[in-house]
């Protein structure tokens, strides 16, 4: 029985080691590049693990744990010693970053609701179009529990739920 609680013991420990995310963050809750690092895949639906380094220091990657102030961060394995920005964290993920086209008919800035549906009746009129966006498609209706008045549906719909 001994030899078995040693080895369920291990396997514990071992099954804790492992990454749960393709994105970590190791930092404190009140840093504000913490904060700002978690915001980009929050508000894309990326999930990640965020690992407090005050609470859990052995889980912090080597050469990090030496500076006790800098927030970590790491995409499938890659460690970022600086804190990242999203488009980093983005490249990282292999989301698209830049424009397919080297020209558009149309180029709309923002996608929140007015973005989408601007892009989406540019599209269905055969224009080549762009919509661009800082940090997340969707603006409130990506974070809201039900959208009211939003075109082509009347009634509303779900959101974020």
């Amino acid at each position: 029985m001994e030899t078995l609680d040693e080895r369920l013991l291990l396997i514990q420990q071992r099954s804790l080691s492992l990454p749960t995310a393709r994105v970590q963050i190791f930092g404190r809750n009140k840093d504000k590049d913490c904060n700002n690092i978690r915001e980009f895949p929050s508000a894309n639906r990326i999930p990640y693990e965020w690992v407090d380094r005050d609470r859990y220091p052995e889980r912090v990657p080597t050469g990090v744990a030496d500076d006790p102030d800098c927030p970590a961060v790491t995409v499938d394995g890659q460690l970022f010693m600086e804190p990242p920005t999203p488009r980093q964290v983005a490249d990282a993920l292999h989301l698209q970053t830049k424009p397919d086209h080297d020209s558009y008919d149309v180029v709309v800035v923002g996608a929140g609701p007015a973005g989408m549906a601007a892009g989406v009746y540019g599209s269905s009129e055969g224009l080549r179009v762009l919509v661009v966006e800082r940090c997340a498609a969707g603006g409130q209706a990506g974070t809201s529990s039900r959208i009211e008045n939003f075109w082509d549906f009347p009634k509303g719909f779900q959101g974020k739920t």
